[in-house]
């Protein structure tokens, strides 16, 4: 008896190590079909020329249109990289499945009709064709055509989970020339944050899973007409972090417009523009928002200059603080005097350097003063007056006061 049983046990330890084992590759293969990358790629073609570059195109099942999609923009601004082609990863809404032995029409591509960069222009797009897919990585949509009226209603804003949030591509510590930019201080009531139109921008990206090649990128006032995208490639990489088996995890770069063209310049405008910062994994494209005014007219300052602490104790304190905005940047002279007009303080600031850099009320230049004068020594009790000179047209922007009592 106890013979009999110790066979049983044997086979059946058999039985589920076969099972295991053959179970195990079909895993591994539905990981890759429906857990890692699958791209849908294809062209549109424009016979009335009506313009391809920034079109919504949509992938989705032919069930479920409104919610279960993945979507790219076609063009240079889109994953492709590329004119009038475009580069859906399958897997931007994770919950879209795909299954080989679907037949075909299970699955669609189409353009949002009208829609270019986020924004409804026109009424063109393509309809739907039918995607076949074969479960091999990736697979080929028969060529779109743009034709007036075609295209397919935009689809509803799809819900993220946290779980997909984490998986996808952070981007952090964005700058301005060395001014980190902070939505939260910029999202309130009154608050500026002023760049040149020729800023030093800077960020940090970092994903769990390889970056996609080449996704990095960013483009001002999206979802307008006069949307621009200005690709980051490796000649902005200022550091990176790699795999063991290859693909970048980490990337810092540094975009400077002071190196590029002027025709390449941010366009000078009193309202707020919109600055995206975009990266893409295999999971889904992150961007960082950042609502900026690109300075424009005349150099001038932002509001008043203040000084703090005023009055400044001179027994407890040691240190006061000048701070003001300015339109652009700008050469930046400040000259600090005592009651008998007697100049015992004077910086001199390049443009785009902390001092000379633009700014404004969320993002001001900040002096510090040690209360030591130009001779060396420590100034005494009194009022002090302050100017800030534009030095390239020697014109006073702005003027303030200091008051140090014992």
């Amino acid at each position: 008896m106890k013979g009999k049983k110790l066979i049983l046990l044997l086979v059946a330890a058999f039985v589920i190590c076969n099972l295991i084992f053959v179970i195990s590759p079909m895993r591994a293969a539905a990981q890759h079909i429906y857990l890692r990358m699958y791209w849908i790629v294809g062209d549109i073609a424009d016979p009335d020329n009506k313009g391809i570059e920034g079109r919504w195109v949509v992938f989705y099942p032919a069930e479920g249109t409104s919610v279960f999609y993945s979507d790219d923009l076609a063009g240079t601004v889109g994953n492709s990289g590329r004119a009038t082609q475009f580069m859906i990863s399958a897997y931007k809404d994770f919950r879209t499945v795909l299954n080989p032995a679907l037949p075909v029409g299970s699955y669609k591509c189409a353009t949002v009709k009208g829609y270019v960069n986020g924004a409804l222009v026109d009424d063109y797009g393509a309809n739907p064709v039918d995607v076949t897919i074969t479960g091999n990585g990736y697979d080929v949509v028969p060529r779109l055509t743009l034709v007036q009226g075609g295209g397919i209603e935009p689809p509803a804003a799809r819900p993220v989970p946290d779980w997909l949030l984490a998986l996808m591509p952070k981007i952090e510590n964005v700058r301005f020339n060395d001014r980190k930019y902070q939505p939260g201080l910029v999202g309130k009531v009154g608050e500026k944050f002023i760049i040149s139109a020729r800023p030093k921008i800077s960020a940090k990206i970092s994903s769990p899973v390889p970056l996609i090649a080449d996704s990095i990128a960013m483009t001002l006032n999206e979802g307008t007409a006069a949307v621009k995208t200005y690709r980051v490639t490796s000649a902005q990489f200022t550091g990176t972090k790699s795999m063991a088996e290859g693909g970048l995890t980490e990337v810092n770069f540094l975009y400077d417009f002071t190196t590029m063209p002027v025709a390449d310049s941010l366009p000078d405008s009193k309202d707020p523009q919109t600055i995206r910062i975009k990266a893409a994994n295999e999971y889904g494209t992150s961007v960082e928002v950042c609502s900026v005014y690109i300075a424009a007219g005349d150099l001038e300052l932002v509001g008043d200059p203040i000084a703090f602490p005023s009055p400044l104790h001179i027994k407890t304190e040691r240190k006061v603080t000048l701070q003001y905005g300015l339109t652009k940047d700008a050469n930046i002279e400040i000259y600090i005097f005592d009651i008998s007009a007697r100049i015992i303080k004077k910086w001199a600031f390049s443009a785009g350097m902390m001092g000379g850099q633009a700014g404004g009320t969320a993002n001001p230049n900040k002096v510090e003063w040690d209360l030591i004068s130009d001779q060396g020594t420590l100034t005494g009790t009194g009022i002090y007056l302050f100017n800030i000179v534009d030095k390239d047209r020697s014109r006073v922007l702005g003027k303030g006061k200091i008051t140090i009592v014992p």
